[in-house]
């Protein structure tokens, strides 16, 4: 699932609100508060894509959705990056009235839309955040994984030519390394 026009669709009153409950500093909220009134697509909504407290504001803005999935739904097989959610079920008939019991949660509290729903069948693989996940594996797609041997062989040709330490590869390396190896994501049953 994918939110329609996310960041152009937040409304100010309610991050405010959210934000709110869970910061108590006055001087904190009115630096939030100045921060989300100086930009709108829409009177009172919207945040500027690529903004550091964009990212922050948005994340915390389905927070609320979160908690609704997990502690309302139960769903234990559920990721959302920004606003893009999967959920896993084994039952279509279950998951396309979870979807709409999310449309509708998104819809009254956050006053936002779902696009259009999809459904895999988890054999087949979802890709996801550059990722392809299956039901207890999670492989790079082959886009990731061409962009990670073409970073390597950069990194393996900078220390070839001397343009950086040894030190140097092996800390770019392990951050590479660590993008190809993924945490947090969770399948079915925790596996």
């Amino acid at each position: 699932m994918d939110v329609r026009k996310y960041f152009d669709s937040i409304d100010h009153a309610i991050l405010l609100q959210l934000l709110h409950r869970q910061f108590k500093d006055t001087l904190l909220l009115h630096i939030f508060t100045q921060i989300i009134a100086s930009y709108r697509v829409s009177p009172h909504k919207g945040l500027p894509i690529g903004n550091l407290t964009s990212q922050y504001f948005a994340n915390h803005y389905l927070g609320i959705t979160d908690h609704h999935i997990k502690s309302q739904l139960n769903l234990q097989a559920y990721v959302r990056y920004m606003d893009d959610f999967v959920v896993w079920h084994n039952n279509p008939h279950q998951l396309s009235a979870i979807a709409q019991n999310i449309s509708t949660q998104l819809h009254k509290t956050l006053q936002l839309q779902l696009k259009t729903k999809t459904q895999n069948t988890c054999a087949h693989g979802l890709s996801f955040l550059g990722y392809r996940l299956f039901p207890h594996q999670t492989r790079l797609t082959a886009r990731s994984k061409k962009r990670y041997i073409s970073k390597m062989i950069a990194l393996n040709n900078s220390l070839q030519n001397t343009k950086m330490s040894q030190a140097q590869f092996g800390q770019q390396a392990t951050c590479l390394h660590n993008f190809v190896r993924p945490t947090g994501f969770t399948t079915n049953k925790g596996q």
